[in-house]
């Protein structure tokens, strides 16, 4: 992706409509982003990734991959075996495109010593205080994937969402935009947990490319998380990349 913000999934092997639907061209709009997307087998998240070697066995990415990057030091074997190369990008990409995921984790947002649970579940994710309900994703919007850190770097933990939605905004648009693009893309969002509400810290507009995955990593050892993105596109089939990000303060700056 080019200049600020993040990026990352991808559709070309999804269902016709949610290839038309996530570049704008097809019928049915976000109905059938849905219906598409319900057809695809389940995926669970055994670990929640936030090493350099759990993103290498949960995403399947090779150690060369990351190497580019300046993240890994060693070379740790995929699923823990000794010796065992992991997959391509472009073939771990596809896996991943190719199903929904379900996924639940336990987690203090609000550092109230009491776990919450998030759970997500055919595109709506729940974050759940013991049985209470606290909040529930839009029916408008499909995750596709979610991570808990400190993804701005202000000393709170966050919920952050990667989302497919229809259109680049919400009800109001920057003053300067003259009509929407009414396609369905990828963005990233970002949220706390404060004083039992879930609060929008912010919210990125359509990514360049789509995310897959992401991961919060602290790979220079400064203390700070920068944003590890597996990213596709909306258009190329075999097109993956890892990039890593920065907050700089109203969003994410690329670092590679």
């Amino acid at each position: 992706m080019s200049g600020l913000l993040v990026a990352g999934c991808l559709l070309s092997w999804l269902a016709p409509a949610i290839r038309q639907q996530a570049g704008g061209e097809g019928l049915g709009g976000f109905a059938a982003f849905r219906k598409a997307r319900l057809e695809l087998p389940e995926r669970y998240e055994s670990i929640c990734p936030g090493t350099v070697g759990d993103i290498i066995n949960t995403w399947g990415v090779s150690p060369a991959e990351l190497e580019g990057l300046g993240l890994v030091a060693g070379r740790p074997a995929k699923n823990g075996t000794e010796g065992e190369d992991s997959n391509s990008l472009a073939a771990e990409g596809k896996n991943l495109a190719e199903s929904r995921l379900t996924k639940v984790r336990y987690f203090d947002l609000d550092g109230d010593g009491i776990r919450e649970r998030y759970s997500l579940r055919d595109g709506i994710i729940k974050a759940e205080v013991g049985s209470r309900l606290i909040w529930e994703s839009p029916a408008s919007w499909w995750v596709d994937y979610f991570f808990l850190g400190d993804a701005n770097n202000d000393g709170w933990q966050e919920l952050n969402l990667l989302v497919w939605k229809e259109g680049s905004f919400g009800p109001q648009q920057p003053f300067w935009v003259e009509g929407e693009d009414r396609s369905i893309k990828n963005h990233l969002f970002i949220f706390k947990l404060e004083e039992g509400e879930i609060k929008p810290v912010w919210q990125s507009s359509n990514l360049d490319r789509p995310n897959l995955r992401a991961a919060l990593i602290d790979g220079n050892g400064d203390g700070k998380k920068e944003l590890l993105a597996l990213e596709g596109s909306y258009t190329d089939s075999g097109k993956f990349q890892l990039t890593l990000w920065e907050w700089n303060g109203w969003g994410f700056s690329r670092l590679r």
